[in-house]
Order: structure tokens, then sequence, then C-alpha cells
């Protein structure tokens, strides 16, 4: 009998140190679900990136492209930059009063949709500027 006692407690550390099947199983369950999960959220994000980086642009260039051939005759007496408290009117007819109270600067240019000439405060330089690191302060 003392050689059988010594053989039990080999064999409960050998059961201790290996999982017992069914927790081995609920473990490959668990891992397959949150790998299935992971690779959904993938998915989703490159349908997003691809949606919003091929598709959108090209629905949005052209309704652009009709809005700006009917626009073109009315920039003649279209209000092309301003500043705090100016009054704008977008091509619709709808009027809003622009508010900036750091100093800063709107510009629409129809003739130069790239113009960033624009101002964010007047003590930042321009979007078109160059930022001179080291010299101009960053707020944030």
């Amino acid at each position: 009998m003392g050689e059988m006692g010594s053989v039990r407690p080999h064999l409960a550390e050998k059961h201790g140190t290996y999982a017992a099947p069914r927790e081995q199983g609920k473990k490959r369950i668990t891992l397959i679900l949150v790998a299935t999960i992971v690779l959904l959220l993938i998915a989703v994000a490159i349908g997003f990136l691809l949606y919003f980086a091929v598709l959108r642009p090209k629905s949005n260039n052209s309704t652009s492209d009709t809005t700006t051939t009917n626009s073109s005759t009315k920039t003649n007496n279209l209000i092309t930059w301003g500043n705090d408290g100016s009054l704008v009117e977008m091509e619709d007819g709808n009027k809003f009063t622009y508010g900036n109270k750091f100093g800063g600067y709107w510009v629409f240019d129809p003739a130069n949709p790239t113009n960033n000439s624009a101002r964010a405060q007047s003590f930042s330089p321009a979007l078109n500027e160059e930022f001179k690191y080291g010299v101009d302060r960053i707020r944030g």
C-alpha cells in the first residue's frame, strides 16, 4: 500500500498539469469566436475605407460639376472673403453670419477653388503660408 500511495500523488499532479478535454474545447471555441469577430471588424473597416476613398468622391464629383456650371453666372456679385460678423450667402440662397473672435477670416474664390489663403486666427499663418517650427507657436 505504501507503493500505491506514492503513485496517486504523481497522477494527481499530472491531472493538475493537463487541462480536461472540456476546458480545451471551450478555449478553442472562444478563440475561434474572437478571431472571427476580429476578421469581421477588419472587413468592415476596409469596406468603409473603400466607400469613402473610392465610391463617394466619384458621386460627389458628378453633382459638383453641375452645381459649378449653374452657379458660375451668379459669381459676379459674390463676396470672396470675410471676417468676424460678415454675412455669407450660400449658392442655395441660405445666409449666415460668420463668427470668428480670434481675428481669422474665410476665403472663397470661384476662379480658384483650391485657394488656401484663409486664416484661422490673427496670430497663426494662413493655410497657404509656411508654418515655421520653433518660431510659430502651437496652441492646442
